[in-house]
């Protein structure tokens, strides 16, 4: 995870785009999580998921991440 945002060529869609995403924790643990693409660049994505009842984010390389369909809602 990176401390700070990138200072330019952002990318923000007008809803956040369903993913995974994959993250290694200090201890070495090594989770996957359902989340959103807030913004990205080139090189990183900004994500959004819920860890233990609490909203997470944080800015992952880009290769953290990968596209996660939607199920289609039934008529």
């Amino acid at each position: 995870m990176h401390e700070s945002q990138p200072a330019s060529g952002i990318t923000r869609p007008a809803k956040g785009v369903p993913c995974w995403v994959n993250l290694e924790w200090p201890s070495g643990r090594r989770e996957t999580y359902p989340a959103f693409a807030q913004a990205w660049t080139s090189e990183l994505v900004y994500v959004q998921w819920v860890e233990q009842s609490e909203g997470r984010r944080a800015w992952v390389t880009a290769i953290q991440c990968s596209r996660r369909p939607l199920a289609q809602a039934r008529r």
